[in-house]
């Protein structure tokens, strides 16, 4: 395991890739806010420029950074949302005194500089031939992927990405595994797919028991550790709703296709029918269906199944080429499989390119895909990438519902 500890130089790449890309999407932002048109549906908000930060999904983490849980089982209720993200905004509300919306884009922001930091340091220190070249592609595919335009809002990705990266450096720097299932738990208290991050505690059991008995009794010991921020908030739903699977009922009314029997669900993913019906326009799950009025380019109902099938691809071939560790691929992988297996179906892909902004090992992947590439190749893919960052942010502050 490598031991090198952060360096001043990963620091200043990753807050130097950090503000620069947060800058686009932020100005963005801004614009789109004051100067696009709205979607013909729009109704006036009256939100200013950090309450635009914080439009949809940020509207339910406010309400419980504000407010607390509420859960009605006859509509949607913010109980359906995981608390890490808006308790630690509540908490940085308390302390400075800040407004709510201004407390989840500080906490989602200072969360994101800390992950570019702790990516920068994890792909140079993991790739000692090209050490610092690589690291700095891999910060850019970061910091270029359109769909991450989300980790500059109120939302919870910048947050679950850094569990993501902090328990890969842990485990690259050989952490204990009670370290590292301390943060698996963390990430299960943010995002549902945190569950995957405890494969890592896993992996580092694996490697350091010296038969099968050692690694079962270990796993048995670390097994709910790693789950534990679920299991708080199963127990808080249980005591407080009388429902410890509020969470998972409420997500019913957030799905955009309603599916006949579980028998129909399971078929359904399993010939990829979420996937390719996104393109047929007989289907009730076609993109056009459920984005009315932007069929352009830069519709992310068109592109979410491209978004995920490329980061699949991506770790797959990490996998395949040895590029990514046993603990990196099986990471993606499960992030990749969980939502896929849980909201392809009841979502038909919507969401989907949010979802894969967090599959962190792909990012080295597509490091080492732009270090292939010619000089110029590079800054024609940074430009295509930058165009579609600028788009989809500058649509987001106009209101544009991005699913």
């Amino acid at each position: 395991m490598n031991q090198r500890p952060l360096r001043a130089a990963d620091v200043g790449a990753g807050l130097a890739f950090y503000g620069l890309s947060s800058a686009i999407v932020l100005l963005a932002l801004w614009f789109g806010h004051h100067f696009v048109r709205n979607p013909p549906s729009w109704v006036d908000d009256h939100l200013d420029d950090i309450g635009a930060l914080c439009r949809f999904d940020g509207t339910w983490y406010r309400s419980i950074a504000v407010d607390g849980y509420s859960y009605d089982p006859d509509k949607e209720s913010n109980v359906a949302f995981f608390p890490a993200y808006p308790m630690t905004a509540r908490l940085v509300m308390r302390l400075t005194g800040c407004r709510p919306e201004l407390a989840l884009v500080l906490v989602a922001h200072l969360i994101l500089a800390a992950t570019f930091v702790l990516l920068c340091g994890y792909s140079r220190s993991r790739n000692t031939e090209h050490g610092t070249r690589n690291s700095e592609l891999v910060l850019l595919a970061f910091a270029l992927l359109p769909t991450a335009f989300f980790l500059r809002l109120g939302y919870t990705e910048s947050m679950f990405c850094f569990w993501c990266v902090l328990i890969l450096f842990g485990y690259e720097r050989g952490w204990h595994p009670f370290w590292l299932a301390l943060i698996a738990g963390a990430a299960t208290a943010t995002r549902a797919p945190g569950v995957a991050l405890g494969l890592v505690v896993l992996v580092s059991l694996w490697q350091r028991s010296p038969s099968w008995r050692h690694f079962l009794s270990s796993s048995l010991l670390l097994g709910p550790l790693c789950l534990w921020g679920l299991i708080a908030f199963i127990a808080y739903q249980a005591v407080a709703f009388d429902e410890p699977l509020a969470f998972m009922k409420a997500q019913k009314y957030w799905s955009s296709y309603s599916g006949t029997s579980p028998v129909d669900g399971i078929r359904s993913i399993l010939i990829f029918e979420p996937i390719w019906q996104t393109y047929d326009p007989s289907s009730p799950r076609y993109w056009a269906g459920h984005d009315p009025y932007n069929h352009t380019p830069f519709s992310l109902q068109m592109a979410n199944p491209i978004y995920f099938l490329l980061t699949a691809a991506a770790v797959i071939w990490g996998a395949w080429k040895r590029r990514l560790s046993s603990a990196e691929w099986l990471l993606g992988a499960a992030l990749l499989l969980i939502p896929y297996l849980t909201r392809a179906y009841p979502n038909s892909m919507g969401s989907f390119g949010r979802f894969s902004a967090v599959v962190m090992p792909a990012y080295l992947v597509f490091g080492h895909w732009l270090r292939a590439l010619p000089s110029a190749w590079v800054g024609l893919v940074s430009a295509v990438l930058t165009l579609w960052l600028i788009a989809y942010s500058a649509l987001f502050g106009a209101a544009w519902w991005l699913v």
